[in-house]
């Protein structure tokens, strides 16, 4: 079973990948942040209640689930957003090196 929704988050990560660039480079990152601060909040959340002594199976199950439904999206946002942050950072340094001919 866990095979199977592996494959599921793999394969909507890598086609996420490719149709998160349509979104504009600042909403991205904002999107991006949002969806981390929200997986850390769940999990946050999820570990106060366990430690607090509420815990059973469907809570673990509900506590994994909402954390990778927001941490999956949050690393399909901003890793092409660093991409693209780091790849206009590298040309902006290679265009200012001064060329010896």
């Amino acid at each position: 079973m866990f095979d199977l929704l592996t494959a599921i988050a793999l394969i909507c990560v890598s086609a996420g990948l490719g149709l998160v660039r349509l979104v504009p480079f600042h909403k991205r990152v904002w999107i991006g942040l949002a969806l981390m601060a929200g997986s850390y909040c769940a999990f946050s959340l999820g570990l106060a209640l366990v430690r607090t002594g509420v815990d059973s199976q469907a809570l673990r199950y509900v506590w994994a689930g909402s954390f990778a439904a927001m941490a999956i999206p949050s690393v399909v946002f901003l890793v092409p957003s660093a991409q693209d942050w780091l790849r206009a950072k590298w040309r902006r340094a290679r265009l200012d090196q001064p060329t010896i001919h």
